[in-house]
């Protein structure tokens, strides 16, 4: 079939999958990633949701949309950052789309334990099953007591993954973090600070410490 012959349906829904792959591709996403972002993006297609809107916008909605899908931890300011697009527009068309989608494909909820392995992995962390395992639990524990209330899921992440390094003896400083996962450094200290008193509360029960809680960095 000549190019001159495909119909604008079908270049515009290929411009759209190129450019999902692409993105996917940036960001280290796997197939069933991609696939799921091109069948929401097929389906904005057929709700006319695409006409007079950014397509890199819904793109980077379309590709958020599949991680939430497929519980990827990867968050919208992730995407936002190799795609160089403002959050909140990102976001305001994520919320749209998730209205075109049936009950059986809406995106699960990104919750602080799901944003844990993936930080671990974006650390060099990811074999580390102890550490991944406690740091969830931090995480969880933090939320739950409520002393974190307010603070981005991603800081809180971030802090929960400081303080098993610091009880576990890995070597993790803030700044490393800050580097990687795209959390300043004032931040993760801020809501490690806000963890710390209640920090005999947050390791799991079972949990043997290469130091004394007690011992934990002050900031």
């Amino acid at each position: 079939m000549k190019f001159s012959q495909i119909s604008s349906t079908d270049k515009a829904l290929k411009s759209g999958y190129d450019a999902i792959q692409m993105l996917a591709g940036h960001i280290h996403l796997k197939k069933n990633i991609i696939d799921r972002a091109c069948l929401t993006y097929k389906r904005c297609h057929e709700k006319n949701f695409l006409r007079g809107r950014s397509q890199e916008l819904i793109v980077a909605a379309c590709v958020y949309t599949a991680c939430r899908q497929e519980d990827i931890p990867r968050t919208i300011k992730d995407i936002c950052a190799f795609s160089m697009l403002p959050v909140p527009d990102v976001n305001k068309i994520y919320l749209n789309i998730k209205k075109l989608l049936p009950h059986s494909a809406a995106p699960k909820p990104m919750t602080i334990g799901n944003l844990v392995p993936g930080f671990c992995n974006q650390l060099g962390l990811d074999q580390n099953f102890l550490l991944r395992k406690t740091a969830v639990h931090i995480a969880n524990c933090a939320n739950e007591l409520g002393n974190v209330q307010g603070r981005a899921p991603r800081s809180i992440a971030a802090a929960a993954i400081y303080m098993a390094c610091s009880a576990l003896d890995i070597k993790k400083s803030k700044k490393e973090i800050q580097e990687q996962l795209n959390v300043s450094e004032s931040v993760i200290r801020n809501v490690y600070k806000l963890m710390l008193p209640n920090a005999t509360q947050l390791f799991p029960k079972d949990f043997v410490s290469q130091r004394s809680i007690a011992s934990l960095p002050r900031a």
